[in-house]
């Protein structure tokens, strides 16, 4: 029996370990007004980026659909597939895979809604590699994962609140976001997987501390088996925010990544973020 794990780009792991664990990674669609391009095949990572910054309409995003996924799922070699999808309260990736899977035969097919974002899903896959690589099954990897869903917190500070004003995608959160000039808004997610605003801060040092605060509480007296920085295209600054958080994590290691177009394209550049997974109490 084989197994594949397949994830999102929106997982934001960076290329080396999904090489290293041979994740597959099914790519978003950036729907730029001269056309579509899949992220990190068809457009780099720093050709999104000028674009983003320089052109006047921002890119939509788009998952596969349905029907793409059909056609993945009957070519596959492999006996089961795992597939975690970003949040599906913030895309169509988890209910097109689901209406794909129920029209494919002769293999088992386990969808899971990481209710996350971001490196929020990221951990997850991770945790999924390591234990597919240990030798465990299909169906014990899928149990672990939805039992450590409710111990991830995922935070974002913005630093523009342009994109999330103009892209449409968050709701009343993206209704709000033209009170919020000279404010820097965090976002999280609520319990069903909802995007929130879970903070407002005054200052980007201040966000940063706050998203640093909000960590702490969510692991409490406990402890932080995964974490992570995310950004969209501000390493220089997400390496110092690291120091600032392995100063109240210390021994904690720290995965660094680029959060991707999807979230840059309903975020912005310049934004900075903490996933944390703690143990089950």
């Amino acid at each position: 029996m084989t197994t594949a794990l397949v994830t999102a780009s929106t997982s934001s792991l960076p290329m080396e370990l999904i090489q290293r664990y041979g994740i597959e990674l099914i790519p978003f669609t950036i729907q730029f007004v001269d056309g579509n391009l899949r992220e990190s095949e068809d457009v780099s990572l720093d050709e999104f980026y000028r674009r983003l910054v320089h052109e006047d309409v921002i890119p939509t995003t788009a998952p596969s659909s349905a029907g793409q996924f059909i056609n993945y799922f009957r070519q596959h070699p492999a006996d089961d597939i795992i597939v975690i999808h970003v949040g599906a309260m913030l895309s169509q990736s988890y209910a097109n895979a689901m209406q794909a899977a129920s029209r494919v035969q002769g293999r088992m097919i386990y969808n899971i809604d990481s209710r996350q974002f971001a490196l929020g899903t990221g951990l997850l896959v991770l945790e999924a590699a390591e234990a597919l690589a240990r030798g465990a099954s299909a169906a014990s990897i899928v149990s672990q994962i939805e039992h450590q869903i409710p111990n991830i917190l995922t935070v974002a500070s913005l630093e523009t609140v342009r994109y999330l004003r103009l892209s449409g995608r968050l709701g009343r959160i993206g209704a709000m976001a033209a009170s919020l000039l000279g404010i820097y808004p965090i976002l999280g997610l609520d319990r069903k997987g909802q995007a929130e605003m879970v903070g407002r801060a005054r200052s980007r040092e201040d966000s940063l501390t706050m998203m640093i605060q909000q960590a702490l509480a969510f692991v409490g007296k406990g402890k932080v088996r995964r974490m992570g920085i995310l950004h969209t295209n501000a390493l220089a600054e997400a390496q110092t925010f690291a120091q600032q958080v392995s100063a109240h994590f210390p021994g904690v290691p720290l995965l660094i990544s680029d959060a991707g177009p999807v979230l840059a394209v309903h975020g912005g550049p310049g934004a900075l973020g903490i996933s944390v997974l703690r143990e089950e109490a």
